[in-house]
């Protein structure tokens, strides 16, 4: 009677291997997700602002420009006053 051989038990992957490959496949599908979810990027403001008289670093021109900033319009106009 012939003996059989024992079989090696089959090597299983290491729980680090299983875990890098979770967490690699994990962060892409967040990044994908997040991707998605943010619009695209368009630096350039939509709304043309009205020329402002006032000259540059007076109070009222600050005030003119942070309004302009919280409204998403461009910050200068050609026609605003320079000197």
């Amino acid at each position: 009677m012939r003996r059989r051989r024992r079989r090696k038990p089959r090597q299983l992957p290491a729980v680090s291997d299983i875990s890098d490959a979770i967490r690699k496949q994990a962060a892409s599908k967040i990044r994908n997700e997040i991707d998605q979810s943010i619009p695209p990027f368009d630096p350039q403001p939509e709304k043309k602002p009205e020329p402002t008289h006032y000259p540059p670093g007076s109070l009222e021109k600050i005030s003119v420009l942070r309004k302009r900033a919280e409204q998403d319009e461009e910050l200068w106009h050609d026609n605003d006053a320079c000197h």
